[in-house]
């Protein structure tokens, strides 16, 4: 048994555009899980899951601020469309 092994799971990253938010979303990836990449800078989410790329996982870029309680809102409710 991989006890790393997120196949079949999906993983909301917020602050997944750079530095850590970056390589927590690569490293869930790399296990298995699906990632939906979630940063106030859209085109910097893109870029982390165009590093992931689509053999790894790659699922979703969503603009949000964690900070402003509609934007968590919507984000949820995206991630959970997805």
């Amino acid at each position: 048994m991989d006890l790393f092994d997120l196949g079949g799971k999906v993983a909301l990253v917020t602050g997944a555009g750079s530095g850590l938010g970056r390589a927590f979303a690569q490293g869930l990836a790399a296990a298995g899980a699906r990632v939906i990449a979630a940063d106030r800078n859209l085109g910097w989410a893109e870029e982390t899951l165009a590093l992931i790329g689509t053999g790894g996982n790659a699922s979703l870029a969503i603009d949000a601020n964690v900070a402003d309680d509609a934007s968590v809102q919507e984000m949820a409710d995206r991630a959970k469309a997805a």
